[in-house]
């Protein structure tokens, strides 16, 4: 599997006893423990996913299933190229680009009567009514204020409300809901958008999953869309907007993997995207949530006892710039509020802990969360 981060499809993966080969930019502790083998993306040097996945390196598994994450949006070319060397297991290249087209994938939207933010390939007049999007954005990376407009992209006009996400595992024919999420952002340097996790809804409207099961179901009928998928919209008021579609795993998966009995979520996913579609999953009885953790200085990493709540883990001298993710922050309650809380206080907790372990004069820690 590859992609950004994949530390939690490798442990989804590992829950069903598969043996994973994890391709992503971290190669976190945790995802080194879940995985057969982990090969890091050396980004900073100009290297890229692909080069990797098609490197001598991953010659030896030719021919093994890919599961890619994010990192491969408005990629189709090369989903095309790695799918003569992989079996992929997920969406076909087009429907990747397909969904990061706004010119195909508003025309789509408008086909099948889903709402979603005006959208201009020129700029519009009044700037501060619209975002940018560059395309192939993924996790708030590329979207800023119009006024801010930079690189190839187009304008979207803002929303008020809540973004929120939807999780969902699909068959090419047939969709079912895994999960609804709030949707947590940060402001970061030339990142004003950033994803900063996710907060399961512990209730949802029923006109809003209403309108959700119908959005995913023909999205799903007209795309063939296979395994788990997710779709991001604005909430207000009872009211959604489609925001985008993400055809792949996201990172809100790991917040439902617990609801399994037996293997993992990314089970469910092999065997969707060979045309079955899975029972429904049981039913949470705790609201989970996650958050981000940004750096708010450039630090080299010290050596951390990390408490259970803690994943994606870097290890020990690792050099964390200004901006980038130290690590996640697990949380839960009986609410969303409670789910909040605890979010913040294990976030306080973490800071505390990493001053107190500090190394270096670059290793000086301030919390930062939404």
């Amino acid at each position: 599997m590859a992609g950004h981060s994949v530390r939690s499809l490798a442990q989804s993966a590992r829950a069903s006893g598969s043996r994973v080969v994890a391709v992503d930019h971290y190669a976190d502790l945790d995802t080194q423990a879940a995985a057969w083998r982990t090969l890091r993306v050396r980004a900073a040097e100009g290297e890229t996913l692909e080069q990797v996945l098609l490197g001598s390196l991953c010659a030896p598994f030719t021919s093994a299933k890919l599961v890619a994450g994010a990192g491969f949006e408005g990629r189709g070319a090369v989903l095309e190229a790695l799918a003569e060397r992989f079996r992929l297991m997920g969406n076909a290249p087009a429907v990747w680009d397909t969904v990061d087209a706004p010119e195909q994938f508003t025309l789509l939207l408008d086909r099948l009567n889903i709402p979603y933010p005006e959208v201009r390939m020129r700029p519009p007049a009044r700037l501060g009514e619209w975002l940018f999007k560059t395309r192939a954005s993924c996790g708030g990376v590329g979207v800023y204020p119009a006024t801010q407009a930079r690189g190839i992209g187009y304008y979207s006009r803002r929303v008020r409300g809540q973004p929120a996400s939807v999780l969902f595992i699909a068959d090419g024919r047939r969709a079912r809901i895994l999960g609804y999420h709030y949707l947590l952002t940060h402001r970061l340097p030339g990142r004003p958008f950033a994803y900063a996790g996710a907060v399961v809804m512990d209730t949802v409207p029923a006109s809003v999953s209403a309108c959700l099961e119908r959005w995913v179901c023909e999205l799903t009928e007209t795309l063939g869309l296979r395994g788990i998928n997710g779709l991001d919209f604005m909430l207000d008021e009872g009211r959604s907007c489609c925001l985008e579609l993400n055809p792949r795993p996201t990172s809100t998966l790991e917040l439902h993997e617990h609801r399994m009995q037996t293997g993992g979520l990314l089970m469910l996913h092999l065997k969707a995207c060979a045309g079955e579609l899975p029972a429904p999953v049981p039913t949470a009885t705790l609201v989970r949530g996650l958050q981000v953790i940004y750096a708010d200085r450039k630090l080299r990493m010290p050596r951390v006892a990390w408490p259970d709540w803690i994943a994606d883990r870097p290890v020990a001298g690792t050099l964390v710039g200004l901006g980038e993710p130290i690590c996640s922050v697990h949380g839960e309650g009986r609410t969303v509020r409670e789910t909040y809380e605890s979010l913040a206080h294990r976030s306080r907790c973490l800071g505390t802990r990493l001053l107190l372990q500090e190394q270096t004069p670059e290793a000086a820690w301030l919390s930062a969360h939404p």
